[in-house]
């Protein structure tokens, strides 16, 4: 069955051998075998060369069936073989596996509200109605909209709660890489980000949006938004030191453990 994290760029079959509920799990086998072989460009036309994948029992009609006995296959490109060669183990080159960097934090956070960037909120950009219909096999049902006003949910929104929300997504990107307390972490983190919700780093340039109410439901409305600005100052202030973490397994690539590929430029 192909399934996710399939990633092969020479499938030019595919079987279905089990039911499909909906077409958009059609569409995701399907695409498994629409990536290209090739990438070279016919000089005549400019063009990349048709390619086609057989596909059968898997029910998906949307695309149109192209080639078969009047559109035969051009013949592949000659390509060169590129391939670990142990007679050359003096030209190896080797790196660090590095899956990702962690922060490492100070103990003490801190952010000096003038050296941080403002964010301008802009209500022409922020959604205030949203319209949901119920998914039935696959696709929505337009028959059944209904709307979510977000002006009657911006009411259950007070000022604290926008601080604690804020504060928590803040406190689950940090807080896998400190090394202290963790209410001490959290404490700290609420007092910077209420500093930074009462700041004037909030910019809202419509005069409709000034009264508490409105801005509060702006904030709301782009939360996420201002987290991500609001953690990325945080951790570029109080970052102590960054460590690179290894993958376990491989620790140091090489060029002498590259599979084999084949390719039709030059060499």
């Amino acid at each position: 069955m192909l399934s996710e994290g399939w990633d092969a760029k020479t499938v030019t079959h595919i079987m279905g051998l089990r039911a499909f509920s909906s077409q958009l799990l059609c569409e995701q086998v399907v695409g498994r075998g629409l990536r290209r072989t090739s990438y070279d460009v016919n000089p005549q036309t400019g063009l990349f060369e048709p390619e086609y994948v057989n596909i059968f029992g898997v029910p998906f009609t949307f695309l149109p069936h192209e080639g078969g006995e009047d559109a035969p296959p051009v013949p592949p490109t000659p390509k060169t073989r590129i391939y670990v060669d142990d007679a050359k183990k003096e030209h190896e080159i080797s790196w660090p596996n590095v899956i990702r960097i962690n922060h490492v934090y100070l103990p003490k956070l801190t952010l000096d509200l003038k050296d941080i960037k403002s964010i301008e909120l802009r209500p022409e950009d922020t959604p205030r109605l949203v319209e949901v219909a119920p998914i039935i096999e696959g696709k929505p049902d337009v028959t059944k909209i209904t709307e979510i006003d977000l002006d009657s949910l911006g009411k259950r929104y007070r000022k604290q709660r926008l601080i604690f929300e804020a504060t928590l997504e803040i406190f689950e990107q940090m807080q896998p890489t400190w090394k202290g307390r963790k209410e001490i972490m959290l404490s700290q983190l609420t007092k910077i980000v209420e500093d930074f919700i009462d700041s004037s780093k909030i910019v809202i340039k419509s005069k409709f949006f000034q009264e508490d109410f409105r801005k509060r439901l702006l904030i709301m409305l782009n939360m996420r938004k201002i987290v991500q600005h609001l953690f990325t100052a945080i951790r570029f202030e109080n970052t102590q030191t960054v460590v690179p973490i290894y993958d376990k397994e491989m620790p140091i690539k090489s060029t002498s453990r590259m599979m084999t590929w084949y390719t039709s430029r030059p060499c």
